[in-house]
């Protein structure tokens, strides 16, 4: 029951955390010029993906720790720099998928590139999930175990 209530607290916690996400970094986005009410679909399919992307990789962390409960008993600089590195490497993937395989999605002159990278969707990635695993933790109010949870 542990890991499930840890799961959806994941799940909701990222939900809310990309939902603000969305809308702040509208702006940097041409293809979100128009109303809520014209682009909350892809809104929504861009959260949604976001939460799914957040809880898949939290699974190949307890993969990787054999301990589903991992943000719990060792949240520690190994998980950060593996979490941030496979993050990197999803995030350069969807957007390039979207805006250049797919022509979904359109920057503004106001997103900052660095070399042909998109510092933004970047930092959502590699921030938002690992907020989602330390807040989801933080309120159900886990503590580490001395047994690990094996995956």
């Amino acid at each position: 029951m542990k890991k499930i209530r840890l799961v959806i607290y994941i799940i909701l916690v990222s939900f809310f955390l990309n939902f603000a996400w969305e809308f702040l970094q509208s702006p940097f986005y041409d293809c979100f010029k128009n109303t809520l009410e014209s682009n909350y679909k892809h809104y929504l399919l861009a959260i949604i993906g976001d939460s799914a992307y957040t809880v898949l990789i939290y699974f190949i962390l307890s993969i990787i720790n054999k301990d589903f409960l991992w943000a719990v008993n060792s949240f520690n600089m190994k998980n950060l720099y593996i979490s941030i590195g496979l993050w990197l490497i999803l995030a350069i993937f969807i957007e390039y998928k979207w805006v250049f395989l797919l022509n979904k999605w359109v920057y503004s002159d106001l997103m900052p590139i660095l070399f042909w990278i998109w510092i933004i969707p970047l930092i959502q990635m590699m921030i938002l999930p690992l907020m989602s695993f330390k807040i989801s933790v933080i309120f159900l109010n886990y503590k580490p175990e001395k047994i690990k949870n094996k995956f």
